[in-house]
This record gives C-alpha cells, sequence and structure tokens, in this order.
C-alpha cells in the first residue's frame, strides 16, 4: 500500500477520497463546546480521520462528544488526572 501526502492545494474530493487518506491532528486544550469551531477550520477538506489530544474530558463527557459526520473510533480519558486525554473520530 502506498500513502501519498496530500499536496497544499484544494483537490477534487472524488481524487482526494480514491487516492489520498487525509488526517488532522490538534491539541485543543479542552474540547468542550470546540467542535464546530474545529469543523469550521477543515471546511471544505473535511479529513477522513480526525484526531484530537488534550481533549481534558472524562469517559462519560468524551463518549458524548459529537463531530457532524464522524462516529469516536478510540478514545484515552486520564482517570486520576483532570487533563490530558485523546480522541480519534473516523
Amino acid at each position: 500500500m502506498e500513502l501519498n501526502v496530500r499536496p497544499a492545494c484544494n483537490i477534487c474530493p472524488a481524487v482526494l477520497n480514491n487516492k489520498y487518506l487525509t488526517l488532522y491532528h490538534q491539541n485543543v486544550r479542552s474540547l468542550r463546546e470546540k467542535t464546530n469551531e474545529i469543523l469550521s477550520h477543515m471546511s471544505p477538506d473535511f479529513p477522513h480521520i480526525i484526531c484530537i489530544t488534550e481533549h481534558h474530558m472524562n469517559s462519560n463527557e468524551i463518549n458524548f462528544s459529537k463531530f457532524d459526520n464522524y462516529n469516536l473510533g478510540a478514545q484515552f480519558c486520564r482517570e486520576n488526572n483532570s487533563k490530558g486525554g485523546v480522541a480519534i473520530y473516523i
């Protein structure tokens, strides 16, 4: 399997879906009430995968956080500290 890096220009979505896998990573320092803001920064070229670090949520909160058109694929929440955490949306 060949992995291509997406160029920094806009590409037709049909080509993007067939040729490139796109990933977006952001250290958000608390995800609460930021999902719409994050999605607006990605428009119109939405990635296939969104990786959020430092979401600062517990397991219950992260399971209820939503990104439109994405599902929570994996998550990690710190049990003993109030900060940190990783969430991956696909």
